[in-house]
């Protein structure tokens, strides 16, 4: 593989595991071709080189399935791998280095070395002799899954590294009600029927979203040492995907509606401080730009500036974040996003938004996301509960069209509960089934016409028509025919 650098790259995921008798025996074959000696062995030792090769190799073969360009990038200090973390499950010990070498001197896998003290990670990635092993493979990605014992708490410092932390009943509670939401994901075919491949091209890099069930796992992430900032939930392939794609979205071979807050974070300041926001007055993101004649354009500006501001620590940081926050969002106007347009539109939200202006600029954030971490885990465990799935996407939430009155009515009393206020709005994409239901004999005709198209888009578009594709229906058999 040449151009390593510019190629796709992830962590390596030390939690893959699989017990179907054709990957264990794919491991094995692996083992005793390559490795004779650790293969003959007996005990201890045969057992650790297997369980560290096991992890590499699955790894490997779901990076490929997903990318075959992709690379993992693989620590090589010993610092990176502790037995006795939390974080690490499986017990995956430095000896992987060693095992990470062999496979290179075995041509199996190529390494491009980086180094610990440069933040260069090593990275490294299947080789032809590897790939036709994986191309003969009698198992699928469906057959390989997180570990049950994975952590899903996750607590990071300020440099954003995973840290150690003692339990507590508050921590118990929230592993043991992701651990269910987890597997209740893990049983639920999540897939989009119009994509025959299941690939998403990403923009810019030139890297692929796989769409896979794979990769379904949800942690909460906290932050700074603290479980009282940050506590989202971090995972699966939807957070990942265009925006555009999220309608697309089936559960269990269903159609969804998507169901979003507005202005989530601005909305929970005034709550915070017994204000309500005039939902009759401008949007919240509106604030007129001389430069900018396209409405929904300004909108998008204020959008990403505010938040971007409220996730700020100072001025500075958040200018210079908002500023890339438009070009990635392709928002260019040469020249006219300096420092004194910064200034002056940081006046204009504090003047349109006063209860904000304690808040700007001062990394407010991690707590914001704290709140809305919170009433998330309310509405994600009502369904939960009841076996319904559901997606999250920190401020909206994905489910079948079949429960979108329950949904509505979830998230109203989660952010109720939480803030203590309801002047919340909620946006929909797509149609629900209990809004078409109210149409049933008031207007006949518009029922049946909706129901035909139920989950289709909101305007009945023939471009968001939703057509299952021959490889999205072999992808859903194979799901429900591992799962017997």
């Amino acid at each position: 593989m040449s151009n390593q650098n510019t190629r796709p790259s992830r962590q390596l995921d030390v939690h893959k595991s699989s017990e179907h008798p054709e990957a264990n025996a794919f491991v094995d074959a692996v083992l005793e071709a390559y490795f004779p000696d650790v293969f003959a062995a007996k005990g201890k030792k045969r057992n650790s080189f297997r369980a560290d090769l096991k992890v590499l190799l699955l790894d490997l073969y779901v990076s490929w399935q997903e990318d075959p360009k992709q690379t993992i990038g693989v620590g090589m200090s010993n610092s990176f791998y502790k037995k006795s973390s939390r974080y690490n499950a499986l017990h995956i010990s430095y000896k992987i280095i060693e095992i990470v070498h062999m496979l290179r001197a075995a041509k199996l896998i190529g390494l491009r070395e980086g180094s610990e003290w440069s933040g260069k990670v090593s990275r490294i990635w299947p080789l032809k002799k590897l790939i036709k092993l994986f191309e003969q493979a009698k198992f699928g990605l469906e057959d390989i899954e997180p570990t049950p014992d994975r952590e899903c708490i996750i607590l990071r410092n300020s440099q954003k590294n995973d840290i150690e932390y003692e339990d507590n009943a508050n921590t118990h509670r929230m592993r043991a009600d992701l651990r269910r939401y987890n597997q209740l994901l893990a049983d639920t075919f999540i897939d989009i029927p119009s994509l025959n491949t299941p690939i998403i091209k990403k923009q810019g890099d030139g890297g692929n979203i796989t769409i896979t069930q794979n990769h379904k796992f949800v942690r909460r992430i906290f932050h700074n040492s603290s479980f009282a900032q940050g506590g989202r939930f971090y995972g699966g392939w939807w957070q990942n995907i265009p925006k555009e794609y999220r309608q697309k979205i089936y559960i269990n071979n269903n159609p969804t509606i998507e169901d979003d807050f507005s202005a989530l974070h601005i909305m929970l300041l005034y709550a915070k401080q017994g204000l309500e926001y005039d939902w009759d007055g401008d949007d919240p993101y509106y604030i007129p730009i001389k430069f900018i004649n396209d409405y929904e354009q300004a909108r998008l500006v204020g959008k990403l500036f505010l938040l971007t501001a409220l996730n700020a620590k100072d001025k500075k940081s958040g200018f210079a974040a908002a500023r890339n926050t438009f070009t990635d969002n392709d928002i260019r106007y040469k020249g006219e996003f300096d420092q004194k347009f910064f200034e002056d539109y940081l006046d204009k939200v504090k003047v349109k938004h006063p209860p904000l202006e304690e808040y700007l600029c001062s990394n407010a954030g991690v707590g914001l996301m704290n709140v809305d971490s919170q009433i998330t885990e309310k509405i994600v465990k009502a369904f939960t509960t009841r076996g319904i799935p559901i997606l999250c996407m920190h401020d909206s939430f994905i489910i079948q069209v079949q429960h979108d009155n329950e949904l509505r009515t979830q998230m109203q009393k989660a952010v109720e509960q939480v803030s203590g206020t309801n002047n919340f709005k909620i946006k929909r994409k797509n149609i629900g089934l209990g809004q078409v239901t109210q149409w049933m004999h008031s207007d006949r005709e518009y029922y049946l016409s909706s129901i035909k198209h139920l989950g289709e888009g909101n305007n009945n578009n023939s471009k968001n028509k939703r057509i299952r594709t021959k490889g999205y229906e072999k992808r859903m058999k194979t799901f429900y025919s591992s799962k017997l």
